[in-house]
């Protein structure tokens, strides 16, 4: 058993995406005053279960990996018995002022129904589990062989940015970082380049995903609730086609001075594919819609993305950097988590980011950062006509003193996300950038 525990304070001018202090972009939100408020966050808290058991299939060693933080959706589900009531505005009943006799339509209170989603202000300190890998491995080490079937981290993370504070929802996501976790087999082979340096050749094929409140209900199909996905099978899943990813990368040497965050080589480069195609009208439909006027409708959408990166160490300097181009990525966390429906075209684009690290001493290290998510504009206004984000940027500084299993960091994050917002009725479009300041300060302890 070995895992993470981690506490963090932060202030923020502005409120963003994701919950807690894991900022990835803004916007369309304004605040015109009275904007800092000071959160904490715990949900970086992770446990990793392994076990390991005595070979088998001609000298593999079995292992079962499962590892579980507090990143999930914190919502409520509440009974019917519970009490708890809102306003029904359909049951209205006339009421009248005593003083005035005047008479006015009052909605009636009315019990929430079983299994409602709501919210309540305790909710940060119950923070509900997530499950974050779950897989078998089968390790051949004489043969330099390893396969992992479950839920393990995409090939497209290849590297990700060193922060303290950021580590479940990393620096980068939304602004040059990406990959996720998915269901499927993993097969890495490594061949030995000389005694200190790997070259690792790895492909996977995993479960597709993409949003599940999207499409809208079609012939023949019957909405369990609000949308058409009967048995919560995703338009990524009507394709019955998988995610596939294949990846080189080659690393190597030990550096004299390994710094906090990245992997104690002094070289590290790779390279990574990725694609997938979704069933976009969904499972249990053969009838698209019609198209409104000037409208096209399509049914297939496919995913791609080619992704690059590299770390140097020389001495106490370390730099890394990582950068792809990709189209339709938003299931991977590109094009800033934005994703397209039968009614919206491709979006292409490109991310990047780059981070630097000084080792001031021994324990002591200093980290710069900056990020950039780049969807092709053109393309995104067209693909969100009411709403879209056309570029967001991430900048991050920190001062991380690590020693032993402890490590204490200050940081400082700024966030700007350029904004298209479109004004249907006024017939008017604006593009605005909302921009987000973090400082914030962690402490985590690792077993």
């Amino acid at each position: 058993m070995k895992g993470l525990v981690s506490g963090s304070l932060f202030l923020q001018d502005i409120p963003g995406a994701s919950n807690g202090g894991a900022l990835t972009f803004v916007g369309p939100v304004s605040l015109a005053a009275d904007k800092w408020f000071l959160g904490g966050d715990v949900r970086q808290t992770r446990m990793t279960f392994t076990i390991r058991g005595p070979e088998v299939l001609s000298g593999a060693t079995p292992t079962g990996v499962i590892e579980m933080d507090l990143g999930g959706y914190n919502y409520q589900i509440l009974a019917l018995s519970t009490g708890m009531f809102q306003a029904n505005a359909t049951m209205n009943v006339p009421v009248t002022n005593p003083m005035t006799g005047m008479a006015t339509l009052t909605p009636t209170s009315v019990p929430l129904p079983f299994s409602s989603v709501v919210n309540e202000p305790r909710f940060d300190e119950s923070l509900v589990p997530r499950i974050r890998l779950a897989y078998v491995e089968l390790n051949w080490g004489m043969s330099q062989n390893v396969l992992r079937v479950g839920q393990y981290h995409n090939l497209l993370l290849g590297m990700i940015p060193g922060s303290a504070s950021h580590i479940a929802t990393p620096l980068g996501y939304g602004a040059g970082q990406l990959g996720w976790r998915s269901p499927g087999v993993t097969f890495i082979h490594r061949f030995k380049l000389s005694p200190e340096s790997n070259l690792d050749i790895g492909v996977q094929i995993n479960r597709n995903s993409w949003r599940d409140e999207l499409p809208t209900c079609g012939a023949g199909q019957v909405a369990p609730a609000a949308n058409c996905l009967p048995n919560a099978v995703s338009v990524g899943e009507a394709s019955m086609l998988p995610q596939v990813e294949a990846r080189i990368m080659a690393f190597g040497g030990m550096a004299a001075m390994p710094l906090p965050f990245y992997l104690p080589t002094k070289w590290q480069v790779f390279l990574v594919g990725h694609w997938d195609m979704k069933d976009l009208s969904g499972v249990g439909n053969a009838t698209l819609p019609a198209p409104a006027m000037g409208q096209t409708i399509r049914d297939t959408m496919t995913t791609y993305v080619v992704s690059g990166g590299a770390k140097l160490q020389l001495g106490p300097v370390l730099v890394a950097a990582n950068g792809w181009y990709g189209q339709n990525a938003g299931n991977v966390f590109g094009h800033i988590f934005q994703m397209q429906d039968l009614f919206r075209p491709d979006i292409s684009g490109f991310g990047a980011w780059a981070q630097v690290g000084f080792g001031i001493t021994k324990n002591l290290s200093l980290w710069g950062f900056f990020g950039i998510d780049k969807p092709d504009e053109a393309k995104a206004k067209l693909a969100f006509p009411t709403n879209a984000r056309l570029q967001n940027i991430q900048i991050a500084g920190q001062l991380a003193y690590t020693e032993g299993p402890i490590q204490i960091a200050a940081e400082f994050i700024y966030v700007a996300t350029q904004n298209l917002v479109i004004n249907a009725a006024a017939m008017t479009s604006t593009q605005l950038t909302y921009a987000a300041s973090q400082p914030v300060i962690t402490l985590n302890y690792n077993f």
